[in-house]
């Protein structure tokens, strides 16, 4: 990961190939001990993407792998860092494209980069809390 730009209100990152976007974000977050959203653009070489399931309370993933391209276009992913017991947690949707301009989409479990990753972060002036939800079975932002 490279930092590109860096203020207290944004930082613009690039995340390189090989890197698993999640974990590194991840790092990232720990590293600062901050709260944030995000957008991202780019490539990816595989993407773990998740629904939620309301009946069973649980994610089903379905992994997506490129064609002959090598490729799996990352047409717009978007999220949040909040922190839940002193742990940070990546929230992350995404958009995607393979070869033959077929999307999907989803909640992004794991994002293996092929490319790249151009990430734009804007602070929150304040860390953000998750807690669980009995009646979901999620971790939920925390109100004050």
């Amino acid at each position: 990961m490279k930092i590109i730009f860096d203020s207290k209100d944004r930082s613009v990152l690039s995340f390189e190939k090989g890197e698993e976007f999640i974990n590194a974000l991840n790092a990232f977050a720990k590293e600062r001990d901050a709260s944030f959203t995000f957008s991202m653009i780019g490539g990816a070489s595989s993407a773990d993407i998740a629904f939620f399931d309301m009946n069973t309370k649980e994610y089903v993933t379905k992994t997506f792998l490129p064609g002959f391209s090598k490729n799996i276009e990352i047409i717009t992913v978007t999220g949040n860092v909040a922190w839940c017991e002193g742990n940070s947690m990546v929230h992350a949707h995404g958009i995607f494209s393979n070869e033959e301009y077929q999307t999907f989409a989803g909640h992004i479990m794991k994002l293996n980069l092929s490319i790249t990753a151009e990430t734009v972060i804007s602070w929150l002036p304040e860390k953000i809390e998750r807690e669980f939800d009995s009646e979901t079975c999620l971790k939920l932002l925390k109100g004050k």
